[in-house]
């Protein structure tokens, strides 16, 4: 394709554009191209997906625009951008036919009957019928969509809270709060103890280091609980905890800085860290070795290689004992 600004041919004339004209394509087009108007086309009842095949079909192909970039053009030139039901009704009476039957929303009955429904005791939000309740609304709806709902909810709480419009129920009613959660340590303790809970899931790594474990000949339990909080691998007759830490997911301080915003765990990596710390502090108070292995140590090592430093921290920790 030849540039008409420098009559120089090209491979790829958008990427020549903005580089060299500080142009788009949608101005090339529109400046040296057939005095092609986008916005005059959009004024007159175009939608922005009928301009963008337009412009397909008048550049031979040379300039493919999708629907999002005829949008951000109009946007550019502060041209006001309808919405969807504007942008159906124009179409309809571009094609000869009547929006909505020439009927308003409180004649239509389709949109009545919709709306009714999202009033009073009909709103999923409130409803008592078991399929027509909020989980209901749930389970129908992608995981994007309640994930937003679920935020929105959380930041309204959040406002209210440090307003003081909402206070929580352990200030109204500690004593109960402060059964409740006795009640919860109790159960969490019997599941855990039942090895019946596994909050989180075991990676190939942590299996592995299992299998070495017993190949070693060594007793141990996986996903022991102390507290609150809940162990990779304890080995009971010797007194070791070992934890197995991801790089990403424990925020190796060798790669993060403190600062750094873990996505998934919706906190810094100095919390991480200041968990992690809480963890081996509860370990060593019950006079337990805290070991911790970090994948980007074990990575670079072989199958053969991890197992023996496994024997080799086992052995240490026999030679401490013996020692005292």
């Amino acid at each position: 394709m030849i540039c008409i600004i420098c009559n120089i041919e090209l491979k790829k004339l958008g990427v020549h554009l903005v580089n060299k004209h500080q142009i788009d394509s949608l101005e090339y087009f529109q400046k040296y191209l057939n005095g092609f108007n986008i916005c005059e086309k959009y004024k007159s009842g175009s939608s922005a997906k009928q301009i963008a095949q337009e412009i397909k079909k008048e550049s031979n192909g040379t300039i493919k625009p999708i629907k999002k970039e005829i949008l951000n053009f109009l946007r550019k030139n502060k041209i006001e951008i309808r919405n969807t039901s504007e942008a159906t009704k124009c179409w309809v009476e571009s094609t000869g036919g009547v929006w909505n039957k020439g009927l308003t929303k409180e004649e239509h009955p389709s949109i009545k009957l919709y709306a009714d429904s999202r009033m009073g005791k009909n709103n999923p939000f409130f409803n008592t019928d078991p399929e027509k309740r909020i989980d209901s609304f749930y389970k129908r709806s992608s995981p994007e969509v309640v994930e937003e709902i679920r935020s929105r909810i959380g930041n309204i709480l959040k406002l209210k809270y440090r307003n003081g419009e909402i206070i929580p129920w352990s200030v109204l009613r500690p004593e109960e709060h402060k059964i409740c959660i006795e009640k919860s340590k109790i159960a969490w303790k019997k599941k855990m103890s039942e090895n019946k809970f596994h909050y989180f899931p075991i990676s190939a790594m942590e299996r592995k280091l299992g299998e070495f474990l017993k190949e070693l000949n060594v007793p141990f339990l996986t996903q022991q609980s102390f507290g609150y909080f809940n162990y990779d691998y304890v080995l009971p007759e010797h007194k070791i905890v070992i934890e197995y830490q991801g790089t990403y997911w424990h925020c190796d301080p060798r790669f993060y800085e403190k600062d750094y915003w873990h996505q998934k765990k919706k906190c810094f990596a100095h919390q991480i860290w200041e968990k992690d710390l809480k963890k081996k502090t509860l370990a060593l108070e019950k006079q337990h070795q805290f070991v911790a292995l970090w994948e980007s140590d074990l990575r670079n090592l072989t199958n053969e290689e991890i197992k023996q430093h496994l024997f080799e921290i086992i052995q240490n920790s026999v030679n401490q004992t013996n020692q005292n």
